[in-house]
């Protein structure tokens, strides 16, 4: 076909033409699809509890529980197994352990135990089952530590005495003998300080290692919407 059919056939169908145009640029107006976001279907809550250090746990000498410790043990071994127990969960308590954030401060004494949860009640119960299981653990700590140092210095008492007692018998049979005089003396200072070290100890049992702060119950609220949904989670027991 030459040029001039064409033209022939275009002025004999032009509104062919126009309808074709039309249409073309009726679907290129249309909306696209809007994008279903899921940045706002997840709310988590969170929860805190506060505690309060004694401040004579950290200065007593009977304990050897320090204030930077008590984080570590809060998030690792027995506490978190002890919690994992407590409150259901089924699955690794290293795993539940990381769902907590806990903080000392050295300033106020204040020592918080945080949470974030899929629901507010939960929330509360780790945070509680936490602060309360690292309270409890940290006075059987400190107790056992207690009396493992009174045994120590028990036993220490023991054996400088029969010390003691062997050279005071010794120097009976030779009492100018420069060395067991010397000895004599050495040990029985030895005696006197582990003496002194014992009565100090027995004075001074390990304080009540933490206290709840005013307004006990940890606050629970709504966080922000989540960017994403949570990594799964183990479960809890039923």
């Amino acid at each position: 076909m030459d040029n001039p059919s064409l033209l022939v056939a275009a002025r004999r169908r032009w509104w062919v033409i126009l309808v074709l145009a039309a249409v073309g640029f009726a679907l290129g107006a249309l909306p696209a699809p809007a994008k279903v976001e899921q940045s706002s279907a997840f709310t988590t809550y969170y929860a805190r509890h506060t505690m309060l250090l004694n401040n004579e746990t950290s200065l007593s000498g009977s304990t050897a529980v320090s204030p930077n410790q008590v984080p570590l043990l809060a998030t690792t071994g027995e506490v978190p197994m002890r919690v994992a127990e407590q409150i259901g969960y089924t699955g690794n308590p290293a795993v539940l352990a990381t769902e907590v954030i806990v903080a000392y401060d050295l300033n106020t004494g204040a020592l918080t135990v945080e949470t974030t949860q899929a629901n507010a009640a939960l929330a509360v119960q780790v945070a509680d089952a936490f602060a309360d299981t690292l309270n409890a653990y940290l006075i059987e700590r400190q107790y056992q530590i207690y009396q493992d140092r009174v045994a120590s210095s028990i036993s220490r008492l023991a054996l400088l005495e029969g010390k003691l007692g062997d050279l005071t018998r010794q120097l009976a049979g030779k009492p100018n003998d420069p060395v067991l005089i010397a000895q004599r003396d050495a040990v029985s200072r030895q005696y006197s300080v582990a003496f002194e070290q014992d009565q100090t100890l027995t004075e001074s049992p390990p304080s009540w290692p933490s206290q709840p702060s005013s307004g006990r119950r940890p606050s629970s609220r709504p966080t922000s919407p989540a960017a994403s949904a949570p990594p799964p989670r183990e479960p809890f027991a039923a």
